[in-house]
């Protein structure tokens, strides 16, 4: 039942400003969703043009960069050919041209501009910078997130991840009334619980036992650790609907063990700090919808090319509306499977799978690159292992780093050595590191596999 803003008028709800926006925000992506691929790439190319126009007008990186294309947008409005010809940014560029990225003379109407940043899983830091409207879209498109999978508004939702202000740390964590912003200024909505993601497993597991919350929010390798524990102590989290999953790569492992301990479902959104949330999986087929009506994500092969259903390439994204900090052409530095219309009827464009981050990758000393795959359960029925984690040190040499359940054997060494040469393709120097725990990085990322070549 939609909230109103006058308690004396109960129904039908009359709606606050704040209201009124997400409402017509809401209506209009469910028309947009339906959208045939032609008409959505219409719309994108508008709002493009609107950006393009802005990056030119007041940001001169952009316009140096416009205007050695022969691209005047305000003059002449941007096509698909022309678009593919803006060179790509990358983390770098930004680090280096910061400053002269930031827009000086932001539209009133766009609010505030607050900073992003990452804690960088390359070692090195990114801040970039939004304004509230591109706030009010994410929290938009969030909604949308709650509304495709018709979940219980009322219910409590937990939410374990890395939070800047951890003021309430364990044995209570953060307690406040409602969800997230749009859908308690629509809906009436249950409590939010909060934890942050340093704190001990075993302690998480007790708090959200404490909690028993119907939904769940945190990093795919969490709630990896989190069953496990769950599994081993037999503890049932009797409320559990469904575990909503961000940040880190979701493949059927998190899922399996998910179902097994608790007997849910998994969820997952594609985002990034930079560039706001990319895609949502299909809650009918599991496929990622891209969410353009806020971002214009491409996939790209080797040649700077499209990729096609089937193919891998680099995901380059364009938020549509940050123009704070217009982020023209941004190399993730991720990689995505581009997946054929889904089946779900809707006609936002699809990935089908999304294979993590460009340090991800196994170098072989050929030069040759690719994501390597051990799956955690075939280790385990090798030796008693906890958690794992690889660290390809040179073209040679893969550190594999160890949580174990008790001291392993020469024979278990001997016998993982192999299987992971195998799984990986080349007789790789195995050095086994053993350790108490698996560090995150200070954002609470978790990475299974870190290239250091």
């Amino acid at each position: 039942m939609f909230k109103s803003a006058f308690p004396e008028i109960k129904w039908p709800a009359f709606p606050s400003p704040t209201q009124a926006i997400f409402m017509a925000l809401a209506y209009q992506l469910e028309k947009s969703e339906r959208l045939v691929p032609e008409k959505l790439l219409e719309y994108q190319l508008q709002q493009l043009d609107a950006l393009l126009s802005h990056a030119y007008e007041t940001i001169p990186f952009y316009r140096k960069r416009l205007e050695q294309l022969g691209i005047k947008p305000h003059e002449d409005p941007i096509t698909l050919d022309k678009w593919q010809n803006i060179p790509i940014i990358t983390r770098d560029d930004i680090q280096v041209n910061g400053e002269e990225l930031i827009c000086q003379s932001l539209p009133k109407h766009h609010g505030q501009v607050f900073p992003s940043r990452t804690s960088g899983s390359t070692g090195k830091p990114l801040t970039t910078y939004n304004s509230n409207i591109s706030s009010v879209f994410y929290q938009a498109i969030m909604l949308r997130y709650h509304l495709w999978y018709q979940r219980d508004l009322n219910s409590k939702l937990a939410v374990i991840k890395y939070f800047k202000d951890n003021t309430d740390p364990y044995p209570d964590g953060k307690k406040v009334p409602t969800w997230e912003t749009a859908p308690a200024s629509i809906y009436k909505t249950g409590s939010m619980v909060m934890l942050n993601i340093h704190t001990n497993i075993d302690q998480q597991l007790e708090w959200l036992s404490r909690e028993n919350p119907q939904y769940l929010v945190t990093y795919p390798s969490n709630a990896v650790a989190l069953a496990q524990l769950s599994l081993s102590q037999n503890i049932k989290l009797s409320n559990l609907r469904q575990v909503m999953m961000l940040s880190e790569v979701v493949d059927e492992k998190v899922r399996s063990i998910c179902q097994q301990a608790w007997g849910v479902d998994v969820s997952d959104v594609y985002s990034s700090n930079e560039a706001g949330c990319l895609a949502i999986e299909c809650p009918e087929h599991k496929n990622y919808h891209i969410q353009s009506e806020v971002v214009y994500l491409e996939v790209l092969n080797e040649k700077g090319e499209s990729c096609q259903p089937g193919e891998i390439g680099r995901v380059v994204v364009t938020p549509l509306h940050n123009f704070a900090m217009p982020l023209i052409r941004y190399e993730l530095g991720d990689y995505a499977e581009v997946g054929e219309a889904c089946l779900c009827g809707r006609g936002l464009p699809v990935l089908k799978r999304i294979l993590g981050r460009t340090r991800n990758l196994l170098t072989f000393p050929s030069g040759e690159r690719f994501w390597p795959v051990v799956p955690h359960v075939s280790l385990q029925k090798i030796a008693p292992i906890k958690q794992r984690q690889f660290v390809q040190k040179t073209k040679e040499q893969i550190e594999a780093r160890l949580v174990v359940a008790r001291n392993l054997t020469e024979q278990e060494e001997d016998s993982l050595t192999k299987h992971i040469q195998k799984k990986l393709g080349y007789p790789f120097q195995i050095i086994f590191v053993y350790q108490d725990k698996l560090s995150r990085s200070e954002g609470g990322k978790f990475e299974e596999f870190i290239s250091e070549v």
